[in-house]
């Protein structure tokens, strides 16, 4: 394990990212909230000077491990990186909300002060090991506040929370079960994805996120493109 100077590791905790990275090659935006959580960083190439996309990598791995990351990420809005091993790509995925199978219903339970540090753990402890995941601190809480977007708990039988739902408009943003809970994430989905106000329904999800691709083609999800593709520094 590589342990960052001091100066450094608290810029890790008391920041999200890096905006704007300059290097000699170019711009580019760090991720680094992750890096005292999971040991992740993220690079996203900005502006790359001509051949010196490679060095601009080089450059932002190497701060990325001074603070602290033990596995980056990178990914190039404008290319891919051939240099690197691929590691995943972000799927665009949609389905016509008419076209959802039918599904037990789910008891859901709206976000509140009173219980959003049970979604957050929930949240949390399901996305852990989940691909392109960021966890959810406080400030990811107010965001869901702020932005007036709709999240769920679900309850079991026993109003026992054992899952979790976040809705973006017509976008599932999130949805996760409990690992004792395990298969009832069908029904949770269509229940979500009934509570969207259109038609055309979307989610993004990691191309190794095997999981999560079952749930999506059960549910009648098809492959429209491709958001982001991500490479393993």
């Amino acid at each position: 394990m590589i342990f960052p100077p001091h100066g450094i590791l608290v810029l890790v905790i008391s920041m999200n990212n890096i905006p704007v990275f300059t290097g000699q090659g170019g711009t580019a935006t760090l991720i680094l909230r992750e890096i005292p959580i999971s040991g992740k960083a993220y690079i996203l190439l900005r502006t790359v000077l001509p051949g010196q996309a490679e060095n601009l990598v080089a450059e932002c791995a190497s701060f990325c491990k001074m603070c602290g990351a033990e596995e980056i990420f990178a990914s190039w809005e404008d290319g891919d990186l051939p240099f690197l091993p691929p590691a995943y790509d972000i799927y665009l995925l949609h389905v016509l909300k008419s076209a959802l199978p039918e599904g037990k219903p789910v008891q859901l339970t709206p976000m509140t002060p009173e219980n959003d540090a049970i979604f957050q753990r929930i949240y949390n402890r399901c996305f852990s090991h989940v691909s392109h995941a960021l966890s959810y601190d406080r400030g990811q809480i107010a965001r869901i506040y702020r932005e007036h977007q709709k999240a769920f708990l679900a309850l079991d039988e026993k109003k026992k929370p054992y899952g979790i739902g976040e809705l973006h408009g017509d976008e599932l943003a999130a949805i996760a079960v409990l690992p004792k809970y395990r298969g009832t994430g069908t029904d949770l989905a269509i229940s979500l994805l009934q509570l969207c106000p259109g038609e055309e329904l979307r989610v993004t999800v990691a191309s190794d996120n095997d999981a999560a691709m079952r749930l999506y083609e059960r549910l009648g999800f098809h492959l429209t493109g491709v958001e982001s593709r991500w490479f393993r520094v």
